[in-house]
């Protein structure tokens, strides 16, 4: 059972999750979220396929142009650290990203998920 606590009244006995925020996406191959951070979240994917790039929180940062053109014009010349981390999520995968990780979604194909936003 998961619940909003706004006054941080949770305890052993009646946990809090501290979920804000709930989203569903249907989008098309090629776009996505660029590179950004905040705090802990979870996405589903139901339907389709998509690249996700991670930073650790030291090197998070946003960007703000579309995230097919981030990956046109800024990705090819990122080098050692700068490099993210990468993986492919698909139907099914739940991906989990920890609080203040940067990261970016390119969308590989058409796809239908959802996410939350949450305090852990």
């Amino acid at each position: 059972h998961l619940r909003e606590d706004p006054a941080g009244e949770g305890d052993e006995f009646n946990p809090v999750l501290g979920i804000n925020n709930y989203q569903f996406m249907v989008a098309p191959a090629g776009t996505g979220a660029s590179p950004h951070f905040h705090y802990t979240s979870a996405r589903l994917m139901v339907h389709g396929s998509a690249r996700w790039f991670f930073w650790p929180p030291s090197q998070a940062f946003y960007s703000s142009e579309s995230v097919l053109d981030w990956y046109r014009r800024d990705y090819p010349d990122l080098r050692g650290p700068e490099r993210p981390m990468e993986c492919v999520q698909g139907p099914g995968d739940l991906m989990f990203v920890p609080p203040h990780w940067g990261h970016g979604v390119l969308y590989l194909e058409s796809t239908a998920g959802m996410a939350s936003l949450f305090r852990a």
